[in-house]
């Protein structure tokens, strides 16, 4: 039900949105939202909200957020809440801070597990997907597993992870090979996690099964 809850919720909050801006003729839409006209996105329990970096733009949306915390009795949680600027003076970034009360924060931030920046990827900044890939191939349950079974895990559960990712973002090589490193080693060895003893070249391994 949770999901559900939520997609009404937000449904309500997207028609305030909507009519304030209406009401606010002088309303600017962040830069890289003006030709679609966006203003917030949200899935989950995630809620991204977007203007142009003006404090009098900046009422119109708290003034929406304020109309639906009376109607829905929720507040934003402001421990995990944070604002983002850019290109804007240190007086117009205080008044900013101080009409919302959240925290300034810093990129990259997660949406969705993809990581959003202005620069270009770093090793660092790819970190959480390979920690989920250590974690799929030394969880217990795989001890087991036989060869065709740690192929299918690969092929069908951990493979997608990096499909996923690099469907948005241009991952730095030597995450790819990081990750191509530890698939190769969880064929052969399992959980243990030793390289040596490779029977089968990995290129000859991503051939088509044919």
């Amino acid at each position: 039900m949770s999901p559900y809850l939520f997609v009404i919720a937000m449904e309500v909050l997207s028609k305030i949105l909507t009519k304030h801006i209406a009401d606010s003729p002088s309303f600017k839409f962040h830069w890289k939202c003006d030709k679609i006209k966006l203003t917030h996105l949200c899935f989950t329990n995630d809620l991204i909200i977007l203007c142009h970096g003006s404090p009098f733009l900046a009422l119109v949306l708290k003034a929406a957020i304020d109309e639906f915390s009376l109607l829905s009795s929720h507040l934003a949680n402001q421990a995990k809440s944070n604002i983002f600027t850019s290109g804007l003076s240190s007086t117009t970034n205080q008044q900013l801070i101080n009409l919302f009360s959240y925290m300034v924060g810093s990129l990259p931030i997660h949406y969705l597990g993809i990581p959003i920046i202005s620069t270009k990827l770093c090793l660092r900044d790819c970190s959480p997907i390979v920690d989920k890939v250590l974690g799929g191939l030394t969880s217990w349950l795989n001890r087991g597993l036989s060869y065709s079974g740690r192929l299918q895990l690969i092929i069908s559960v951990l493979s997608s992870l990096q499909v996923f990712w690099a469907s948005y973002l241009c991952l730095p090589i030597k995450i790819l090979k990081i990750i191509e490193q530890k698939f190769r080693s969880f064929l052969w060895k399992g959980v243990e996690g030793d390289s040596k003893g490779t029977k089968i070249s990995w290129s000859d391994i991503c051939l088509p099964k044919k």
